[in-house]
């Protein structure tokens, strides 16, 4: 990595803990991301600011996705 690049990561699933598709930087801000993981199919809406990533709304049990 150069210098004058920001570290990046990828955003972990609230459920299983691996990696998602979205990568974001260390100075990135969301507010109502639809956030989905691939590997178990978790989808949820997420806020993430200053590094760290909240659910603002998880999927009701009765939903279908």
């Amino acid at each position: 990595m150069r210098n004058d690049q920001t570290p990046t990561q990828f955003l972990l699933c609230p459920r299983c803990g691996r990696k998602t598709r979205t990568l974001v930087r260390e100075d990135t801000e969301l507010t109502r991301f639809p956030l989905f993981c691939p590997k178990c199919g978790y989808a949820c809406v997420v806020a993430f600011r200053q590094g760290n990533l909240e659910i603002t709304e998880a999927p009701d049990a009765s939903e279908n996705f």
